[in-house]
């Protein structure tokens, strides 16, 4: 139920015309909790980047306390998104994405390499609800190619 849930909100981010998702986010919800929390938080987050053409871009997001399943999403437009990963599967058709996940399963960073021009946008790492304890979080950054 879990995953349908996370895949519907996926598809509501993505611009396919869905029901209001808004019932799955909790906005009194930090991003960052206390290692003694139930909810899950970013250990480490996406940072805005700059990359050369040709070279390889990283994403860190490290979970703590990890419920749910964590997702990728690159934004390049209001109506342009694209569903890159779950957990540590590949979703897009793209061979330059790689998510490096670590022992633990706390790690999913998103490897982008062979950079071109039209890798620029935003990237998101989405965190699912694991349950009423631990509600949706997220975190962009910026990929600017040059």
């Amino acid at each position: 139920m879990k995953l349908l849930a996370f895949l519907i909100f996926l598809c509501a981010v993505s611009g396919i015309s869905l029901a209001s998702m808004d019932f799955f986010l909790d906005p009194s919800a930090g991003n960052r909790e206390p290692e003694t929390s139930n909810h899950h938080y970013f250990m480490e987050e996406p940072h805005d980047t700059t990359v050369a053409v040709g070279n390889t871009a990283i994403f860190e997001c490290s979970i703590g306390n990890k419920k749910g399943l964590v997702a990728w999403v690159k934004t390049t437009g209001p109506k342009d998104r694209t569903i890159l990963s779950l957990d540590n599967s590949i979703i897009a058709d793209n061979n330059q994405i790689l998510i490096g996940s670590r022992v633990g399963g706390r790690d999913y960073a998103l490897i982008i390499t062979h950079i071109t021009h039209e890798d620029e946008g935003f990237y998101t790492c989405f965190v699912s609800a694991g349950g009423r304890d631990s509600p949706i979080i997220s975190h962009s950054a910026l990929l600017t190619v040059v």
